[in-house]
This record gives C-alpha cells, structure tokens and sequence, in this order.
C-alpha cells in the first residue's frame, strides 16, 4: 500500500468506528453524515479523505458522551487492528525501532496528521503529532488517543515497571484528568506548546517480547516495493533506494539520488522540507539492517559491516554502540 495524498486508510476510520460502536456510538449515522461510501469501510485498501478523518475525529467522540473517549480508545485498541502499521511495529527489536517504524508506516496509511520521532544525544526520543488538515474545533480525542496506544504498546510488549515517560497537550485540562493519569502515567500537562510524548532512554532501549527478525524482513521487503512510486514519501523513497544501492556496497548520497531519477541537491531538499536530513535516513537503515542481520546469526559482525556500506568493522562497532547501547556481538549472544 502506498500512500495516496490527501487521503487516510480506510483501516484508520475502521478502528475509529470500532472504538465508537464499544461506547454505544450509531456509526451508521456518523457514517452517513461523513457522506462515507459504507462499502470503503470493509475495503482493506479503501481510502476516505484526511478531512472526512478529521471530522469522525469530532463526531464520534462527541456522540459517546465520554470525556475521556480518545484515551480508552487508545488504551483499548488490540494489536492488529492497523494491519501492517501494527505488525511492523510490533516486530521490531526495541521501543526505538518500533517508534521510528511506526512513523514511517503511518505516512503510508495517513494524510491527517504527521508522526515525527526525534533522538536527544543520550538516548531519549520525543514523539510528535501534528495536524496536516486544517485545524477543527476540538481535536483533544485525537491526540490523547495517539499517545495513549503508545503508551499501552509499550507496557503490553516490554517487561519492566519503568514509566520514564511525560506528555504534554497544547489543549487545555478537562475537568478531570484521572484517566489521564491512569492510563498516561503521573507526568501529564496541558496548555504547552506542542503535542508529544518524550520517552527516557531506558525505556527506548527496551526490547519488545514481539520482536520478529523474520516477519520485520518481510514487512521492509513489502515496503520496499510500495514506495518506488514518485508520490510514495521521500523518507520511504529513499530507504527503498538504499536498500538497493547498499547492495551494491554505496551508501552515498550521490547513488541514492541517481536512484531515485533526482540531482543530489533536490534530494537534500526534499528530505529538509520533510524534517529530515540523508544521513539519519541513512543511520535508521542501517541499524535496522544490523539489528536483522545479528538475530538471523549468518554473517559475520565483518561480514555485516561491509554490507552496510561501513568502511572498517570498528566503524560499524562504534555505530552500533551508539544506537542501542551494545556491541554487536553482545546483541548476537542475546539474539
């Protein structure tokens, strides 16, 4: 599935509509009010429009008289029900990883609103939503949905009674922030400039009990297929074409863009207007990569390195310290 602009996965509006119809909201009639084909809703590869998204984000909250309804649709939401959003999350080897995937795969499910995960030197990560439509009247159940599946994911896929995490909202407090603070955790603030979610780096480096090597191989292969197509995101576009040169042992920016049919100026502009710059595409590939290569066990941590483009195995060694904290061999005696 590639991402169509201006458009969001049927699967998106299906799971809000599940979260609706458990607290007694008619969605037939929030369906007909949207003016939504109720045939796109059963299409896997069904898309409504990010405006049409956006205003069941309105509806259906407010026909479930339920002040805290995007929080327990969040926490309430079982695995699988975004198809390969979910899976390629969930098959990921740390919160990291399934954090920088997650945002990947829902620019190719979503077109109202974007995911961006940046990485604090230390280790800490800060997740942040921001609307792509044009701002509705309350879009606070949107939000608090958001951040309250990542929150749930991560204690229903990791082992540990560590809560380093804080939220903040740019809408104001409601009245009572008691499932907030249940399902949020205790470090929770309202009216702040921006809406996210800042993880501690002990839990970013925690490995999930879902990881799959096998199925996270599969779902990037899939992946890789889906977005060659020009309208594809060019964070996806790239990863593709990197795959591909990688293989061909360059990882240089000058082969990534004659890949992708464009002067390697373009290329840097283009990642720059979307937030992003090609060496952190770059170090995300690569690390995903080593990350399967050392759970499969087949190479070599040589072997590994010179597929990865890296010049020396001792390059390749401090890379791999700095995104998960380990040696390469130490993940490979644990994989």
């Amino acid at each position: 599935m590639s991402a169509v602009p201006g458009f969001a996965s049927s699967k998106l509006l299906r799971a809000l509509f599940d979260s609706g119809a458990r607290a007694g909201v008619d969605v037939g009639e929030v369906t007909r009010a949207l003016g939504v084909d109720a045939a796109v809703l059963d299409d896997p590869h069904g898309w409504v429009s990010a405006e049409q998204m956006s205003r069941a984000w309105q509806l259906v909250p407010a026909a479930s008289g339920d002040a805290a309804f995007g929080l327990r649709a969040g926490a309430e939401t079982p695995p699988g029900v975004y198809g390969p959003l979910d899976l390629a999350t969930m098959s990921s080897p740390t919160v990291a990883d399934a954090l920088e995937r997650m945002v990947r795969y829902y620019r190719l499910v979503g077109a109202m609103s974007e995911l961006s995960l940046t990485r604090a030197p230390g280790g800490e990560g800060t997740l942040r939503v921001r609307l792509l439509t044009p701002p509705q009247s309350d879009m606070r159940h949107y939000f608090e949905h958001i951040f309250a599946l990542v929150v749930t994911r991560i204690r229903l896929v990791t082992v540990s009674s560590r809560e380093d995490w804080s939220v903040t909202f740019r809408h104001a407090a409601p009245a009572d922030t008691s499932t907030h603070a249940r399902i949020l955790g205790a470090h929770v603030r309202f009216s702040q400039p921006e809406d996210a979610l800042v993880i501690g780096a002990p839990t970013m480096r925690l490995e999930l009990r879902t990881a799959s090597p096998a199925l996270a191989a599969m779902l990037e292969a899939e992946e890789a297929r889906v977005t060659t197509r020009a309208d594809a995101p060019i964070d996806a576009r790239v990863r593709a074409a990197l795959g591909a040169t990688l293989r061909d042992g360059d990882a240089s920016l000058a082969a990534v863009a004659r890949r992708l049919s464009m002067s390697p100026r373009s290329l840097q502009r283009a990642l720059g207007a979307a937030g992003l710059t090609f060496a952190t595409v770059l170090d995300g590939v690569r690390r995903d990569a080593a990350e399967r290569h050392l759970a499969e066990g087949k190479l070599s941590v040589g072997e590994i390195a010179f597929s990865l483009g890296f010049s020396q195995a001792s390059a390749f060694h401090r890379a791999f310290k700095r995104w998960t904290g380990h040696t390469p061999l130490e993940r490979a005696r644990r994989a």
